[in-house]
């Protein structure tokens, strides 16, 4: 459960990462 919890934290923060460049 720790490695799913990790690669969602991990697109999230791309996600978030992307929104920004984006910005």
């Amino acid at each position: 459960m720790k490695t799913r919890a990790m690669a969602t934290d991990t697109i999230t923060t791309y996600e978030i990462n992307i929104a920004i460049f984006v910005r």
